[in-house]
């Protein structure tokens, strides 16, 4: 069975986070709850291979995303939801739709987000 139907569930979204991401500290639970649950409530569904093609498609430049990002935000290195977030953030349409501008309203992160994914979106 392919991944691309498979529902996100919390041990899918752990186990994810640790494949893509085993160096990063892990997440407090209830950081991990509220990534759930911005997940589960999207109107359009996030599947398990959404997340997979997100941290992929990412992948080569989210070193670069990330200083820019704690250039503009000091503090410590972003832990596996934070991380996480930042990618759905750069990769998923939806996900930036909904939840973009909130987080944008926190970090400093709508520059650096619009600027990657406009390098992404050259790339495609």
């Amino acid at each position: 069975m392919s991944n691309e139907h498979i529902s996100v569930d919390l041990k899918g979204l752990e186990n994810l986070l640790d494949l893509y991401f085993p160096d990063r500290k892990k997440p407090r639970r209830e950081a991990l709850n509220e990534l759930f649950h911005e997940i589960a409530i999207m109107e359009t569904e996030i599947t398990m291979d959404d997340l997979k093609k997100a941290c992929e498609e990412i992948k080569d430049v989210l070193p670069q995303v990330e200083d820019e990002f704690l250039e503009a935000n000091p503090g410590e290195p972003l832990d596996q939801v934070g991380i996480l977030r930042l990618v759905l953030n750069l990769a998923h349409d939806g996900y930036r739709k909904k939840y973009g501008p909130q987080y944008d309203n926190i970090y400093a992160l709508g520059p650096v987000v619009e600027k990657w994914r406009m390098e992404l979106a050259k790339k495609k």
